[in-house]
């Protein structure tokens, strides 16, 4: 994640800022038929065949002790887009889904449930992740009313998006 935060503000109302990057503490795609959250990279796809769920979330986690977002300008949330196997329309949603896991975490019965939607973006695969690039996708105005020292961040799609991603930082102003 990266962030821009206001430090200081002039008389005449121009404010100063500085950024900064969180890195990612922790990454992982939480597949749902084996219910495992594994490796450092994201697969991100819906797919359904009969009864069973065989989707895929995206799932990173940033540690954010120490930090006061209450007056940040700018927060992007940037993940590195590795690969598409197809480019399609659709919903990309990122949630807080909390931080009860790890890229080793075997889950059990554990269902993907987010807490509180951030931003949702209507679009197609490669528009929101473009290949060998990183996507900035804003999360300022959740970001600004968060208090608690680590986040977890769900990356989830309603169609067959069919993406690996790396989620690497925060990027603050």
């Amino acid at each position: 994640m990266s962030f821009y935060n206001v430090i200081a503000e002039y008389e005449n109302k121009i404010p100063v800022t500085e950024s900064f990057e969180i890195n990612a503490k922790d990454s992982a795609d939480l597949n749902n038929v084996t219910k495992t959250a594994s490796d450092g990279t994201m697969y991100v796809n819906s797919w359904k065949n009969g009864n069973t769920d065989n989707t895929s979330y995206g799932l990173v986690e940033f540690d954010l002790e120490n930090y006061d977002f209450s007056k940040i300008v700018s927060a992007k949330l940037a993940v590195y887009g590795n690969s598409i196997g197809r480019d399609r329309n659709g919903n990309i949603t990122i949630s807080d889904i909390g931080t009860d896991w790890d890229n080793t975490a075997i889950y059990g019965d554990i269902a993907y449930n987010p807490t509180k939607e951030i931003t949702k973006i209507n679009s197609n695969t490669a528009s929101v992740f473009p290949v060998g690039n990183y996507s900035e996708i804003d999360i300022t105005e959740y970001l600004r009313k968060y208090s608690g020292n680590e986040i977890g961040i769900g990356i989830a799609s309603d169609y067959a998006s069919d993406v690996t991603l790396s989620g690497k930082t925060v990027k603050t102003l």
